[in-house]
């Protein structure tokens, strides 16, 4: 079943949108040159948040970023998988950063080692971590890092309604509105009472004329249908035919778009018996 989250979405967008804001916010002297395939070839494949390809002191480097709202224990362990496998997959050196957007306690550190019985490194990876509660607004604004400006809310002291706001006339501004839609999730991270929602709802809805045409929130919004047919479908399978519930979770898998799902439904409400819910799903 699709897990992705809106936030995650919107990290994808980010990365995609001004690639060199985010580049010249990690490593400063360096130019942005290109992406490379997240997806890296192992049994099974393994996707990463972002790879850039760029230029570091006249040398050509992989900058690797892992974007973060929790803690994972083996956040050190996917670091070195990823790392590992970009540089088989590209025989170029791996620079490594976890970027953490909310606040988390007792963070996996740098670096991470692998040791034999006997205490002997055998395997190690240095790694940078992020942490954007820690980060002055001021880093982001001044440096004209227009890209970044969706994480505003999550920088130090960002957690406010003036800072919400100057992030979306900034952004319309310099006609970035897609990434208008990022800010709203990346402040959704922080705003998390009631009436703090409330007001954040409400300035998106306002401005929900002037971004339906971007195609960002046409992603997420088919993102938010698909994810309410495919909770339909579980549910009523459940309720009807408990018996086949493996199957109905195993065939969403392997569904491509809204219409299938609605297909999938509309077969499973016509039939009676587990016999027949079975053939609908295999259908």
């Amino acid at each position: 079943m699709n897990t992705t989250k809106p936030w995650d979405d919107s990290m994808k967008l980010l990365v995609r949108q001004d690639p060199q804001a985010l580049v010249s916010f990690l490593v400063p002297d360096a130019a942005f040159e290109g992406m490379e395939d997240r997806e890296l070839q192992a049994a099974p494949s393994v996707t990463s948040d972002t790879l850039y390809r760029i230029t570091w002191q006249e040398e050509q480097v992989i900058l690797h970023v892992e974007f973060q709202v929790k803690r994972d224990p083996k956040m050190g362990q996917r670091l070195w998988h990823y790392n590992a496998l970009t540089h088989i997959h590209t025989k170029l050196p791996v620079y490594s950063i976890v970027i953490y957007l909310v606040k988390c306690k007792s963070l996996v550190q740098s670096p991470y080692v692998i040791c034999l019985p006997n205490g002997q490194p055998t395997q190690r990876l240095d790694f940078d971590t992020v942490k954007l509660w820690e980060v002055e607004p001021d880093v982001i604004e001044q440096k004209g890092l227009v890209g970044l400006l969706p994480l505003l809310p999550l920088c130090k002291g960002g957690k406010n309604r003036e800072t919400v706001l100057r992030m979306i006339d900034k952004l319309k501004d310099a006609g970035m509105r897609n990434l208008i839609v990022s800010g709203y999730a990346c402040s959704c991270l922080v705003f998390t009472t009631e009436d703090e929602l409330a007001w954040l709802k409400g300035r998106f809805f306002e401005m929900q004329d002037m971004l339906k045409d971007t195609w960002v929130y046409q992603e997420i919004s088919k993102e938010g249908r698909e994810e309410e047919l495919r909770n339909l479908l579980i549910r009523f399978t459940t309720l009807r035919f408990p018996n086949c519930v493996g199957q109905a979770q195993k065939r969403i898998e392997q569904v491509k778009s809204p219409e299938q799902l609605r297909t999938l439904i509309d077969k499973l409400f016509i039939a009676t018996t587990d016999q027949e819910a079975r053939a609908a799903l295999m259908s």
